[in-house]
This record gives structure tokens, C-alpha cells and sequence, in this order.
């Protein structure tokens, strides 16, 4: 597909419509740098093949800034299947799991290391410290 044709989708109403739910779930601020006074973009933690832009799961998508935007795309748009794993079996919350995921590129042994520390007494702390810190719960996250 060309970026001409990229670009003709992400005008399609539906991909609007997407885009805005991500950017109300992520309270319009970057879950990279916590800013609110730059542009927000809407990015796919993954691509999957014949997935239109508006049909991915709401857990794949996130809210950057330009900046941060610019450097996940210099950094790869590769994520470790074991990390999506965890998003959609545990529902963490996407921001830490944005922030692994950069770590991920960067250390190849990182997705095992923290595949093995992520167990039920730590995603039972990671619910109860969210639960105290903002109240939302991380069962938010669909």
C-alpha cells in the first residue's frame, strides 16, 4: 500500500472515530511524556496485515505527541508478541506497557526477563496501586 493510500484512510470517518476514543481513553495527553500542549497522534503499538487502520483493537492503540510520535517510529514498530500477550490477558494499563515496549527494542533480553517477573502477585499490586493512585481500576482497558 502506498502512503498515498495510508493517508486516504486515516480521513475515513471511521479511523475519526477511533482516533477520538483513543485520545478520550488517554485523556488527551501523550502516555509517553504526560504532555497536553502538543499534537497528539494516535499509534499503532503493531501492524497486522489486512487490519484496516480503524479495525485494530483499542489495546494495540495509543496517544503520543508529535515528539514522541516521531521517535517511536525511529526507534521500530516492532513489539514482542509476549508483551501483547500480557496487554490482553492481565489488561495493564498502556502506558507502562508502551514504556516496556520501548525497552524491548532497545534490550533484546528484556521481553523474557520481564515475561518471567510478571506474575499474579504483581498484577494484583499493579491493580491494587492503580486503584489507590487514580481510582480507575486497570480493568479501564478493553
Amino acid at each position: 500500500m502506498s502512503v498515498v493510500d495510508y493517508s486516504e484512510k486515516l480521513k475515513d470517518p471511521r479511523w475519526q472515530r477511533r482516533r477520538l476514543s483513543v485520545f478520550e481513553r488517554d485523556n488527551w495527553t501523550c502516555q509517553s511524556c504526560n504532555r497536553t500542549d502538543k499534537t497528539l497522534h494516535v499509534h499503532h503499538l503493531k501492524y497486522v496485515s489486512g487490519l484496516e487502520p480503524w479495525e485494530y483493537d483499542l489495546s494495540l492503540l495509543i496517544t503520543y505527541c508529535d515528539l514522541c510520535h516521531n521517535t517511536e517510529h525511529l526507534i521500530g514498530d516492532k513489539i514482542h508478541e509476549s508483551l501483547i500477550e500480557i496487554v490482553r490477558s492481565n489488561k495493564l494499563l498502556i502506558k507502562p506497557v508502551a514504556e516496556l515496549c520501548i525497552l524491548a527494542e532497545k534490550w533484546s533480553e528484556f521481553p523474557g526477563k520481564l515475561k518471567s517477573f510478571i506474575t499474579e502477585s504483581m498484577i494484583s499490586y499493579l491493580k491494587t496501586l492503580n486503584t489507590l493512585t487514580d481510582g480507575s481500576g486497570l480493568d479501564k482497558v478493553a
